[in-house]
């Protein structure tokens, strides 16, 4: 006789099942209580819920693992970005300082040549003054005694010194005397201005070396400041974003949460035996 499937009003036939020797029969498992007994006896897929739940357990375990070693990585990525900043930040200043001396330097050395050469000319200019007052203490020396033995030349003859050709002859001489002595004096003084000049050009020089030494070297120590900086920036955010993608990894809610995943898959998998025993007990399968 049909009978009604669950109270839905659905009218199934009996069911009927054909065995032969050759057919296995379902296997069956019994119960044993805490005294020896024997309990009811179940089907063995109703320990599926078992297995799952057991299993459960297992991958929770595994997530709060994978979640710490995540995080720990994380910490660890943290941890080496920040001192990468400071590293940056300290090879930044470091280059700074070492550009800013290295200019500094240069330009000393710059300056301390340029003086030398400046000194050496100065010196030069002195050695011509003087060069060229001896030479005109000779010249004059000498014209004095030219006119000395014209002089006596004269007056030997018998010529009067104070007029005619005497005289003429005794103011020439002092006249190109001078004229000789004023060549020797120019020249000597141009031959000094020369390396007077030399002494200024060689001290210039070496103040525009020194000063582009100095104004390289502050561009140069400028862009390894900020070139550290803009390093440590980035170094410190990257820092920061692994701080906080770690921090926002908790083992315990990722073992909390596939534990939870697992126990509703194992009360899918009760509810289902459940019903299809029930199922099973109403068609009389059982």
């Amino acid at each position: 006789m049909a009978e009604e499937f669950l109270g839905s009003g659905i009218r199934l036939p009996p069911a009927t099942f054909s065995w032969s020797s050759a057919s296995a029969p379902t296997p069956s498992a019994t119960l044993l209580t805490s005294g020896g007994g024997a309990a009811t006896s179940f089907n063995p897929t109703a320990i599926t819920g078992v297995a799952s739940s057991i299993g459960g357990i297992f991958s929770a375990i595994s997530a709060m693992q994978s979640a710490s070693a995540q995080k720990d990585q994380l910490k660890f990525q943290s941890n080496m970005s920040s001192l990468n900043a400071q590293n940056a930040k300290y090879m930044g200043d470091l280059n700074a300082q070492n550009s800013t001396y290295m200019g500094d330097l240069n330009a000393r050395i710059v300056m301390n040549v340029g003086d030398i050469n400046a000194r050496l000319a100065e010196m030069a200019a002195e050695t011509e003054y003087t060069r060229g007052q001896r030479e005109y203490g000779a010249f004059t020396l000498k014209k004095g005694m030219l006119k000395s033995t014209q002089r006596a030349n004269l007056a030997a003859n018998g010529i009067d010194l104070g007029e005619g050709s005497a005289a003429e002859v005794l103011t020439t001489t002092d006249i190109m005397g001078e004229i000789d002595g004023r060549n020797i004096i120019s020249n000597a003084v141009r031959s000094a201005w020369g390396y007077k000049t030399q002494a200024v050009i060689a001290r210039t020089n070496a103040s525009a070396q020194a000063l582009n030494y100095r104004a390289n070297a502050n561009s140069q120590s400028n862009n390894f400041t900020a070139s550290g900086n803009q390093a440590f920036l980035n170094s410190s955010n990257a820092a920061a974003f692994s701080n906080i993608q770690s921090e926002a990894i908790s083992p315990v809610v990722a073992g909390t949460t596939s534990l939870l995943g697992s126990a509703t898959r194992a009360a899918d998998t009760w509810y289902k035996y459940n019903r299809d025993a029930a199922i099973s007990a109403k068609l009389g399968l059982t």
